[in-house]
């Protein structure tokens, strides 16, 4: 799939992306890159991914060193805010934020660059 000529795109959305027992050297969402690499339009103000994951292991299959590396090209300067949603097999109580802070201390501590910039945000 390629989205070359998609000139105009304000938002990109990653869903589904299911990362259960899965670690750095898993291609499962491996595809992510290569559609963010391959995009030239010049307005992208969002990037969204809809992550389905059991533990902070699981995150190292997201490949958010080159995530991050390609937000930050030339095609990416319009890019506001890059949002984690997480969701996962998790029994908790209490708020979805208390169930998957170590999600998004791994994460902010994985894209160090872009939460320096004030993008990061998780919902």
């Amino acid at each position: 799939m390629s989205i070359v000529l998609n000139s105009s795109l304000r938002t990109i959305t990653f869903d589904g992306l299911v990362i259960y027992n899965q670690d750095s050297r898993s291609d499962t969402a491996s595809w992510t890159t290569v559609i963010l690499s391959q995009v030239t339009s010049v307005v992208v103000e969002q990037v969204t991914f809809r992550v389905w994951y059991e533990s902070t292991k699981d995150i190292e299959a997201l490949h958010l060193d080159q995530v991050e590396e390609i937000l930050g090209r030339q095609p990416f300067r319009a890019l506001r805010k890059v949002l984690f949603e997480l969701y996962g097999k998790r029994l908790y109580d209490g708020t979805r934020e208390d169930a998957h802070n170590d999600g998004m201390q791994e994460i902010t501590r994985r894209m160090k660059r872009l939460n320096g910039l004030g993008m990061l945000a998780f919902c």
